[in-house]
């Protein structure tokens, strides 16, 4: 724990945000998968999956105690992480509907939005016979360092403000590595999107024509049985 309080006590308010926001971003996407896989799941699972969750919540939590006792006003405690944690405090087990709500709240705007990619995301590759192990806050911490060099984290500018020109060169090399490897990232979105956009529009026009069949041969029927009646 020495190393994570070191790293801790090292950052400033800035990167104590960034901390903060990445440990809510995970604990909402571990709740969601949490959320989608409790009904499946054998009461002992439950247990052992919340568990697990559980320990992801109470490190973000210790995080954000540390936070709010360097900084207090100036760090802004997210809102899922804040919901999750009494969600898994108050309930033995929450209902699913319950982890969506919190999942779902979105006034943060993006601050703890759920990423395309984590490190250590547990949730995505649970296995009831082969559970993932409690994590600690090292784990956390460490978690959030290797995140930060294999997925970099675009923050945006609600968060903080960006004064480009008082970024030394290394910096700005970076920073434009990160804005290419988002750039990527949202064009290949907005490509599925659209390409999902398409599939739908196609349908429609298939549903509409498969209507218009319908209706036709309804009408050729009641036709057909007006002509067949006797005069």
């Amino acid at each position: 724990m020495m190393k994570a309080l070191d790293v801790l006590r090292d950052m400033d308010v800035s990167e104590f945000q960034a901390l903060l926001n990445y440990t809510s971003s995970r604990t909402r996407a571990a709740a969601y998968h949490c959320a989608c896989r409790l009904d499946s799941l054998s009461a002992p699972e439950k247990q052992t999956i919340i568990r697990v969750l559980q320990s992801e919540v109470m490190a973000g939590n210790f995080i954000m105690g540390v936070g709010v006792t360097f900084y207090e006003n100036r760090l802004i405690v997210p809102t899922a992480l804040r919901g999750i944690t009494k969600l898994v405090l108050l309930e033995f087990i929450p209902n699913p509907e319950a982890f969506l709500a919190v999942v779902g709240d979105t006034k943060d705007g993006t601050r703890d939005a759920i990423l395309p990619r984590y490190v250590g995301d547990w949730w995505t590759k649970w296995d009831p016979k082969k559970p993932a192990e409690s994590l600690s806050l090292e784990d956390v911490v460490a978690i959030w360092e290797s995140q930060v060099i294999k997925h970099p984290i675009v923050q945006t500018r609600s968060d903080f403000e960006v004064n480009i020109a008082a970024l030394p060169k290394p910096e700005l090399q970076k920073a434009h590595s990160v804005a290419q490897d988002a750039m990527v990232f949202i064009d290949a979105e907005l490509e599925a999107n659209f390409n999902q956009l398409l599939a739908i529009s196609e349908n429609i026009v298939k549903r509409e024509a498969l209507r218009e069949d319908l209706d036709k041969l309804a009408k050729r029927l009641v036709d057909n049985e007006v002509s067949e009646l006797p005069l």
